[in-house]
């Protein structure tokens, strides 16, 4: 058979095949001897007739050639070990004996056992199993490569198991006093069914480097080399020096010790946390005694394996084990792989366990998650519920019969169930999140999941004006954070001014809250030529101003990462009638007040140019349009009182008698009330037929704008009521009455309008919601509540309606 020229020379075979690798080409195993032909099994048994035939397969190990050979006594297939020939002298035969007597006197499942040492005209050779599977070294290449059978197949912690099985093998033999002295990636072998073996031994040594016949026939000597065909090949030196420690990479002898295994596994722990052994591979041109030297500088410099790219430690444990194995002073590794084993058991037993609180962990965010579902909707629920108790509340005065009362009730009832339900299911969530860190107090995701809770529930706090709710949510949510949105609350937005005229100036001062009213801090230049500014978040008062050109006033809110553009016309003056302020184009923010009636979700409007009367329209300037109307027209549009119809002026030998029939004294300077939708349409049609300008009602969006500007406050002067800062029901003492416009100067906004949130309301031009019989109707009233004087409550009125609380202002469109 050594002479079939098909064959390969056993010394021609690929040397970086170090073992036995079965394929589904193989031969199968030769059928055994009939048992019934009890001759010839003797005669087998006996030795006196063949009992082995080499087969067709044939591997070349780094020590010796590999020929798989067939039991026929026994029927199996076995591998038969020879020396590689141009180690077949007498001290190749020397090392080989030795190999095969230390691989003999090792018994651990995850060590090849070696059945036979033979001999024949060939020399000596000896038998061992037939060993089916892949390297560690074709994991590692899977890995890399982004296998996804692979990286299936092997996660993190099988493969720790696989080293963990690797340190036990080890620590066998160096409990017997054997050194290996070859430990990579490739020589350690990963069966079908989850066997892991250890496997060629030829360079194994005694500890201690004992150099008898049986001890350590190689020795333990290196020497530099030469690099060839890009690979390092390292004359003289037993073993891949990427594994092997610093004092191997020495020139002279070093004596067999068990903490050469034991940096050896090390790198192979290394590798198999980072995906990268710890020496670098051979460069081009580099020669042996500087790669030698760069790799002995890459050793002492080595970083953990959590700072070279594992991503996802299981434990800090691994660190540490892993560089006491790769440390460069033999002295300071662990003694022997047996300590090792030790401390790998110890850190799987860890490990498994943080794997199943992660289980558990898992879980429990699973189930959180799905409860926001159902939070979700309870909040939906709720927040329409608290819509029709509102408007229930509002169509229900306290005379009201019961039955009207009733669905009142109920929808009160319903509001608080439907609130119980809700903190219960957001109790629900809080509680799975929170059991998700307690299984797992590293968990990025359930901190996460915390902080999102809480961050939502503050924001909402926050829109809600709940001072204290808004704190505890902020104190839960730094609890939680990463920091990420501890550092979002803190960051401000930007503000850019663009399109401004030659000479434009701005200025800009940070909103203060000084007896209950927003006030303008330090005033500050800012630039108006498109530049962008950083401001942190919070209220602000901007002015853009440039000669001859209306001044545009802003109150603006800066949120959290937002972006505000502010591109104002500026008109000239002349181009802002009397008596109008002049609002510039901006962000208008709506809603979102939780106290008022209807007043929707918060909302971003961005509003055009246009200009509003500072006040309602005055008794005087409502006489001189009765003056223009006929005699039947004048009957028709006169203020009258809702009640009884009686007018509150009347005309008597050319002079107009204002009379309150109720006995409040009146003069022109109070606000025109008592007038319908349509009498303060025709006032706008007269007034823009007289000055050539377009004159109408604002609509809905336009009147809130003007009473909130950008900053959405709920009163013109900022969020908190202060009865004596408007003209309503809760300044007065006794009988309640109007007043002339201008009395409360603290109800002005930014821009400059006063009398939105008392005095007397405003029709609008649009309806009130979805009801086209109901026109919109904006500010509170000379004999409203706190409620009631919001300013982004939404009502309506018939618009044939007289009341004594209601008049107009109007808003003339810029050109």
């Amino acid at each position: 058979m050594s002479d079939d020229p098909r064959r390969p020379r056993p010394d021609a075979l690929d040397e970086e095949r170090p073992f036995t690798r079965a394929t589904d080409s193989q031969p199968a195993a030769a059928d055994a001897a009939n048992p019934a032909d009890l001759d010839a099994v003797q005669a087998m048994a006996r030795g006196l007739t063949p009992r082995f035939e080499d087969g067709e397969w044939h591997e070349r190990g780094g020590m010796g050639a590999l020929t798989e050979v067939h039991d026929q006594l026994l029927g199996r297939t076995l591998v038969r070990k020879r020396p590689r020939r141009r180690r077949r002298t007498d001290a190749g035969f020397r090392a080989f004996v030795h190999e095969a007597q230390v691989t003999a006197g090792l018994s651990h499942p995850a060590i090849v056992p070696l059945y036979e040492l033979l001999h024949d005209e060939q020399g000596y050779s000896y038998l061992m199993p037939r060993i089916e599977g892949i390297t560690l070294h074709d994991v590692f290449k899977g890995i890399v490569a982004g296998d996804l059978g692979t990286l299936r197949r092997y996660g993190l912690p099988r493969l720790l198991g696989i080293f963990r099985t690797v340190c036990g093998a080890i620590a066998h033999a160096h409990e017997r006093g054997v050194v290996h002295r070859d430990l990579k990636p490739n020589q350690i072998l990963l069966g079908k069914l989850d066997e892991v073996r250890v496997v060629d031994w030829g360079l194994a040594a005694r500890s201690g480097g004992h150099r008898g016949a049986l001890d350590d026939p190689v020795g333990g000597s290196l020497s530099t080399g030469s690099i060839r065909s890009g690979q390092t090949v390292l004359k003289g030196l037993h073993g891949s020096p990427i594994y092997q420690p610093p004092e191997r990479l020495v020139l002279g002898a070093v004596a067999a010790h068990p903490t050469q295994d034991v940096y050896a596994l090390g790198a192979i722990l290394y590798q198999l946390l980072t995906n990268e052994p710890p020496i670098g591979p051979e460069r081009e041109g580099e020669s042996g005694a500087a790669y030698l030297e760069r790799a002995r500088d890459e050793i002492a410099s080595l970083r953990p394996p959590s700072a070279a790219g594992w991503v996802d430690s299981p434990d800090p444990a691994w660190d540490r084990i892993c560089l006491r194995c790769l440390a460069s002073d033999p002295a300071d590794r662990y003694a022997n792989a047996g300590v090792l084993f030790k401390e790998v058991e110890g850190a799987l037993s860890d490990l498994e366990a943080r794997q199943r609180r992660r289980a558990r962990a898992a879980a429990c965010l699973r189930a959180g998650r799905a409860a926001l579902d159902e939070l979700e909707e309870a909040r939906r629920a709720l927040a329409g519920a608290r819509d029709l108790r509102r408007k229930l509340a509002d169509d229900t005065p306290p005379h009201a019969p019961l039955e009207r009362k009733r669905a009142l009730w109920e929808a009160e009832d319903r509001v608080e169930a439907l609130d119980r339900a809700h903190e219960e299911r957001y109790a629900a969530v809080e509680r799975e999140f929170e059991k998700a860190l307690g299984h797992d107090r590293e968990s990025k995701a359930a901190r996460a999941a915390l902080a999102d809770l809480h961050m939502a529930r503050m924001v909402q706090a926050e829109a809600d004006g709940t001072g204290g709710e808004a704190a505890y949510h902020r104190a839960r949510l730094e609890t939680f954070d990463d920091g990420s949105r501890v550092v979002a609350l803190g960051r401000g937005g930007t503000l850019r001014i663009e399109g401004q005229p030659a000479r434009a100036t701005a200025r800009l001062a940070q909103l203060e809250e000084i007896d209950r009213r927003r006030v303008p801090g330090d005033w500050r230049p800012i630039d108006a030529a498109g530049e962008a500014i950083d401001l942190e978040s919070g209220s602000y008062q901007i002015e853009i101003a440039a000669p001859g050109r209306a001044t545009a006033r802003y109150a603006l809110r800066i949120d959290r990462g937002s972006i505000q553009r502010l591109a104002p016309r500026l008109p000239e003056r002349a181009a802002v009638p009397a008596g109008f302020v002049y609002l510039p184009a901006g962000p208008c923010l709506v809603g979102g007040d939780p106290l008022a009636q209807d007043a929707g979700p918060r909302r971003r409007v961005d509003m055009p140019d246009l200009a509003i009367g500072e006040f309602p329209v005055t008794l005087a300037q409502y006489l001189v349009f009765l003056e223009a109307l006929s005699a039947d027209e004048l009957d028709e549009r006169v203020p009258r009182d809702a009640a009884d119809g009686i007018p509150y002026v009347r005309r008597e030998h050319g002079t107009w008698i204002l009379a309150d029939p109720h006995g409040q004294d009146l003069d022109e300077t109070y606000p025109v009330f008592s007038i319908r939708a349509e009498d303060a349409e025709a006032y706008a049609r007269w007034l823009t037929g007289v000055r050539g300008r377009t004159f109408r009602l604002p609509t809905r969006d336009e009147w809130e704008y003007a009473a909130r500007g950008g900053d959405g406050r709920f009163f013109a002067w900022g969020d908190h009521f202060e009865p004596s800062y408007c003209w309503a029901g809760d300044r007065q003492r006794g009988r309640k009455s109007p007043a002339p416009v201008g009395r409360c100067p603290e109800d002005v906004t930014a821009a400059g309008v006063r009398d939105l949130t008392g005095g007397v309301g405003d029709w609008l031009a649009d309806a009130y919601g979805d009801d086209d019989s109901l026109r919109g109707i904006g500010g509170g009233t000379w004999f409203a509540s706190e409620r009631s004087c919001r300013l982004s409550r939404r009502f309506g009125f018939p618009p044939g309606s007289r009341t004594d609380g209601l008049g107009f202002r109007l808003v003339c469109d810029l050109p």
